[in-house]
Order: C-alpha cells, then sequence, then structure tokens
C-alpha cells in the first residue's frame, strides 16, 4: 500500500468512524434505544397489564369482538406496505432517495467516493503539512524568544561584570587612600616627635648655658673669697 492508498483508506475509515459516532449520537437520542430504562418499563407496563390489571378488568365482563378495528388495521398495513414496496422499487429505478439513505450505482458512487478521498487526502496531507511548518516556526519563534532573552541576561551579566570591576577598582583606591592616610599620620607622628624633639634640644641648649653661668657663677665666688682672704691678710699686716 503505498502512500496516497493509506491516506485514502485512512480518511475512508475517518468517514466510516465519523457516521458510528453520528449514528451512536443518533440511537443515543431515542428513548427506547438510549436507555434500558423505557424498555424496562414499558415490559413491566406489559406484563402489569396483561397478567394483573386486564384479567380483573375482564372478569365480570363479555369478551370483545373488534373485528371492525382489526379488518382496518389490516387495509391500513395492507396500503403501507405497497407504498414501501413502491418508494423501494422507485429508489432503484430513478436512483433517488429514500428515508435518508441513498441507494445510487454502486460502481459510479464508489469511484466518485474514492476520487472525493483522494482529494480529501491531498488536502489533509497539505494542511498536515502546513501544521508542521506552523509548528515549526513556532518553535523558531519561541527559540528566537528564547534567544534573545538569553542576549538581554549576557548583557546584563556585562553590565554586572563592568559594574564589579568598578567596584574593585574602587576597593583598591579607597585602599590606597587609606594607606596613605596611615602614612600621612605616621608622618604628622613624627614631625610631631621631631618638634618635641627639638624642645628637648632648645631646653637642653638652655640648661647648658645655665650650667656655664653657674659655673661662671662658682668661678667668681671662689675669685670673690680669694679676695675677702687678701683683704683680711692685707688688713691683719697693716
Amino acid at each position: 500500500m503505498d502512500a496516497g492508498d493509506w491516506m485514502v483508506h485512512q480518511v475512508t475509515i475517518d468517514d466510516i468512524e465519523t457516521i458510528d459516532r453520528q449514528v451512536d449520537d443518533y440511537l443515543e437520542s431515542k428513548h427506547f434505544i438510549g436507555s434500558p430504562f423505557f424498555a424496562i418499563l414499558v415490559t413491566a407496563g406489559y406484563l402489569w397489564l396483561v397478567l394483573r390489571f386486564l384479567p380483573r378488568f375482564m372478569t365480570s365482563r363479555k369478551p370483545y369482538a373488534p373485528s371492525t378495528f382489526i379488518a382496518l388495521y389490516n387495509l391500513s398495513q395492507i396500503i403501507y406496505n405497497a407504498y414501501l414496496c413502491y418508494l423501494i422499487f422507485g429508489c432503484y429505478i430513478t436512483n433517488s432517495q429514500i428515508f435518508g439513505c441513498y441507494i445510487t450505482n454502486s460502481h459510479r458512487s464508489l469511484a466518485v467516493t474514492l476520487q472525493t478521498h483522494r482529494s480529501l487526502a491531498v488536502t489533509l496531507q497539505t494542511h498536515r503539512s502546513l501544521a508542521i511548518t506552523l509548528q515549526t516556526h513556532i518553535s523558531l519563534a519561541v527559540t528566537l524568544q528564547t534567544h534573545r532573552s538569553l542576549a538581554v541576561t549576557l548583557q546584563t551579566h556585562r553590565s554586572l561584570a563592568v559594574t564589579l570591576q568598578t567596584h574593585r577598582s574602587l576597593a583598591v583606591t579607597l585602599q590606597t587612600h587609606r594607606s596613605l592616610a596611615i602614612t600621612l599620620q605616621t608622618h604628622i607622628s613624627l614631625a610631631v616627635t621631631l618638634q618635641t624633639h627639638r624642645s628637648l634640644a632648645v631646653t637642653l641648649q638652655t640648661h647648658r648655658s645655665l650650667a656655664v653661668t653657674l659655673q661662671t657663677h662658682r668661678s667668681l665666688a671662689v675669685t670673690l673669697q680669694t679676695h675677702r682672704s687678701l683683704a683680711v691678710t692685707l688688713y691683719n699686716f697693716s
């Protein structure tokens, strides 16, 4: 079986399944076919009439003689059956429709149906190809959208990387500034220490001058003491 025959076979099966579903829906819509409840109810009612109600009803009555009704019923059945035979044979002759059913030339109908099924199969194949193409386009669109989202995410990551690099540079600069501040603080401390040393040197120089002056005063006192001794000596000689 080639692809075309398989598609015709598939379309025919689909049509048969569709008809079966329609028949099932039609039958389910009928009360006596769609559910067993009505059939059971009618059977129970019939048995009740035949076995219970009608025997009691006819206990004190004479039997009926419906000969006129039976004759009219039989006449109506004859006329109705004759009309049905006329319709059935007329459908075979005129190739027309009866009660929703077509009785046609089988070979011609099968050829037309087969040609229709082949056209439907080609159309179905085209629709399937278009559906596959549309599905592919939708997948490509989703992939493109995903790529765009990834590109935006990558750009965001790059911006974050640049920001992180900037923060690292700022951190290095801050560390350098802190080191410079510590160095400056050390220099200020050294300057204060130097100033203290200078003050101490000046004080030491002053102390040295005072020591020289004190030494001079001591020399003068010794000289004065000597002069006093000489004066006393001269006074004693005189």
